[in-house]
Order: C-alpha cells, then sequence, then structure tokens
C-alpha cells in the first residue's frame, strides 16, 4: 500500500478493534514516539546502514540521519571502536569524529554497497481501515508520544460504548547516545468513536506505572495485569 510507506517505525505492539463501529478491523500501533534524540521529518529519516565496512568478513549496523546534506552516525566514536577498531586510529580525538558523514569515515565506494532501511515515523497511532485495502493514520496525542510503547490493552474504560486505550512502555537499557526511555507511567486514551482519542491526565486517573512495561492482561471487573521487564508483575483496579 503506497500511503504506508510514509508510516516505517520501529513499532513494537499492535492490536486490532474496530474504533470506529464501522465493522472493519484498525490496527492500534506502539512506536519509538517523540521524546527522544531521533527527530525525523519527511526529508530526512533515520537509516541504517548494513555493511561489512572494514572488510574483515562481520557486519556492521550504523544508524545515521541526514545533516547538510550527508549522513552523520548517531553512533558514539568509542562504540563504533567496538564494531571498527580502525575508527580508533582515524579519529584520535573525539573532536575529530564529532559530525564527521559515513563517507568520511569510511570509503564511498563501500558505503554505496551497503544495506539501507529507513524509519520515517516515529509516532504512535492507529491505522484506520478504510475498506478496500485503504487505510487512514491517526496519531495519538502529543502527550501519549512521550515514550516507547511495548503494551496496548484495548477496553471501553468509561463504558460510554466506544473503545479505549492503556498504553505501556519504556525502555530503559537504551544507548548512551539515544538516551534511556522512562517518561511514561502508563497512558490512558479515551475513545471518541471515530478512531481520535482524549488524553486522560494521569492525575485524574491515577495509574502510576513504572518501569519497562511489556504487557498487558485484561481481567474481570476492569482489573489490569501489568508485566514488566526484571519486576514483578502487578494488579491495578479501575473500579
Amino acid at each position: 500500500m503506497p500511503e504506508l510507506e510514509t508510516l516505517k517505525g520501529w513499532y513494537r505492539a499492535v492490536e486490532v478493534a474496530d474504533l470506529n463501529h464501522d465493522g472493519f478491523p484498525d490496527l492500534i500501533l506502539g512506536n519509538n514516539g517523540l521524546n527522544s534524540r531521533f527527530k525525523i521529518t519527511s526529508d530526512s529519516p533515520v537509516k541504517m546502514f548494513l555493511n561489512d565496512f572494514d572488510q574483515n568478513g562481520s557486519v556492521e549496523q550504523i544508524f545515521t540521519q541526514e545533516v547538510g546534506g550527508v549522513q552523520v552516525p548517531y553512533t558514539l566514536k568509542h562504540e563504533l571502536e567496538r564494531q571498527i577498531p580502525s575508527v580508533k586510529k582515524k579519529y584520535i580525538r573525539y573532536s575529530n569524529y564529532n559530525n564527521e558523514s559515513l563517507t568520511d569515515i569510511f570509503p564511498s565506494e563501500i558505503v554505496n554497497q551497503s544495506i539501507i532501511n529507513e524509519v520515517n515515523n516515529l509516532e504512535s497511532g492507529v491505522l484506520m481501515n478504510e475498506g478496500n485495502g485503504n487505510f487512514s493514520w491517526k496519531p495519538f496525542p502529543v502527550l501519549a508520544q512521550r515514550s516507547y510503547v511495548f503494551a496496548i490493552a484495548v477496553l471501553d474504560l468509561n463504558e460510554d460504548g466506544n473503545l479505549d486505550l492503556i498504553l505501556g512502555g519504556n525502555l530503559s537499557q537504551a544507548k548512551p547516545e539515544v538516551g534511556k526511555y522512562d517518561a511514561s507511567y502508563g497512558e490512558v486514551l479515551l475513545g471518541k468513536g471515530d478512531g481520535t482519542f482524549d488524553y486522560w491526565k494521569n492525575a485524574a486517573h491515577g495509574l502510576k506505572l513504572d518501569g519497562d512495561i511489556r504487557a498487558f492482561g485484561l481481567l474481570e471487573n476492569k482489573k489490569l495485569l501489568v508485566v514488566k521487564n526484571s519486576a514483578e508483575a502487578e494488579i491495578w483496579d479501575f473500579e
């Protein structure tokens, strides 16, 4: 579907539900969010170059973004040195490495042989099924884009006949050059019945899910089972 070419993301969660009562299943997608070092525009996606850059028989991956018309690595000098030791000899100081392009670091004939993947959308949101294989994109409110989304629960929380969402996520083990994702304490979105949502402030609903959330389970009587990395599971009661 050509319209989905603008929605290449790092999706870690997906749920299926009919959010606008039209009989078509819609897709609810958890993505990286907008509160990170990665800043994507339509003209400047994040790219991943896969190649054996130092020609030693081992394939490396390098994330870049276009700056001034060239691809500049996100990877810090010492991180790249762990993959490719020759970088340490070429750039003695960090100041020499800063803002170097990929073709400054490696010969262009090698870079041009890379397999390249790109990400051009970091928002979490909903793909609304219009039927006949057509979808429209509706991102979540900006306050629901504060962290990576790994878990999505779908339920009619306020019993108004429209499906609502609970989002959970975070990623504490991210590399230093990216920074850890820990801004979410659980997000509650109240559905309007058309695929869009109102953000319910944390102070109002009282949900406080700290840590790295990886899965939700809906129990009876509006109870939410919360599964985390390296922590005990929790049960929250919305009655």
